[in-house]
């Protein structure tokens, strides 16, 4: 995925920004998928059916990916690396056999560590 990225982006010198810039944009992006679900509430069968509203939902899900994936690349890491890191932490953090299963009410979640 990130060499296909990469090609793209270099291709149109887009490959050049950042990690300021890179974090800026995914919040931009991540905005702008917030502002899909904005008004009103479905059920998950009726977004689901909804294949206009899903096709919308993966381009911006795309787009957050595609910055988040460039600003771990700016700064030596992949998501892989990342996502790895965070679950071999939290599952330490929240061993399985001490949370309240179904209820996130009840997870303090400091994203400091």
């Amino acid at each position: 995925m990130r060499n296909k990225i990469q090609e793209y982006l270099k291709k149109r010198k887009w490959d050049e920004f950042n990690p300021t810039d890179l974090a800026k944009s995914t919040i931009v992006e991540a905005a702008e998928l917030l502002e899909l679900f904005q008004w009103g509430q479905k059920t998950r069968a009726e977004y689901i059916n909804d294949k206009d509203f899903v096709r919308k939902v993966r381009h911006e899900v795309a787009d957050v990916v595609i910055d988040i994936d460039q600003l771990a690349n700016r700064l030596g890491f992949t998501l892989e690396e990342a996502v790895e890191e965070k679950l071999d932490f939290l599952e330490k953090k929240y061993p399985v056999d001490e949370v309240l299963k179904g209820n996130a009410d009840k997870i303090h979640w400091d994203h400091r560590n």
